[in-house]
């Protein structure tokens, strides 16, 4: 029973954090004014944070045995929710129009620059988590947010979004969206691993 009770709650956590993307994704790909819509994109993450649901990029460089199944469920809920969402508000003519050109241009990337693309999201997606874990400022959020929305590289939530606004999956988005999940965690990983060594040479230095 308690197993279930956290499963349902790990669930309502990750259909919440989609949606703060999704509409996050949303302004940002009906703002006229680029640089606007980049730093309104911060949004999505900073509610993530504050209300600490379930935003799998945010949970990649975290990852242990024991949380596998959970972050498993998360990403998929995630995927799942974002993309719903997208279907729901494809009503709007224009937001289907700039969606579908959007996805078509990420599609046309060969698996190597997608693969780039998602590991430096994962790198600044974790930068900007870990920070607020840290320090409980989000002023890591309103940087890093912005510059991987203005650079155009690849997040797994918002972009299953915005294959939802755009009109529907087949083969080629389900292989482009597994690439970017992919790089997202190994990009996440990455970085945590990288500050893990910096940390340790630190202390290792001031032992000496």
């Amino acid at each position: 029973m308690k197993k279930l009770a956290t499963l349902s709650t790990n669930c309502i956590k990750s259909i919440a954090a989609a949606l703060t993307i999704a509409i996050a994704g949303y302004c940002n790909l009906l703002c006229d004014d680029r640089w606007i819509g980049a730093a309104l994109f911060s949004f999505g993450v900073i509610y993530v944070c504050k209300y600490k649901l379930n935003l799998f990029t945010g949970m990649a460089g975290y990852i242990t045995l024991r949380k596998a199944l959970s972050f498993i469920v998360s990403m998929s809920v995630n995927l799942v929710s974002a993309f719903a969402v997208g279907r729901v508000l494809s009503y709007n003519h224009k937001a289907v129009e700039l969606a579908s050109a959007l996805i078509a241009t990420k599609i046309e990337n060969n698996i190597i620059m997608t693969l780039i693309s998602s590991v430096i999201c994962g790198v600044l997606i974790f930068l900007a988590v870990d920070y607020y874990k840290k320090f409980s400022s989000i002023i890591g959020i309103i940087f890093a947010i912005p510059i991987f929305v203005l650079c155009g590289f690849d997040h797994a939530v918002a972009d299953a979004f915005y294959i939802g606004v755009a009109g529907g999956i087949n083969e080629t988005p389900v292989l482009f969206l597994l690439t970017v999940v992919i790089g997202n965690v190994a990009g996440s990983t990455l970085i945590r691993f990288l500050l893990y060594l910096s940390e340790k040479g630190q202390n290792e230095n001031r032992n000496v």
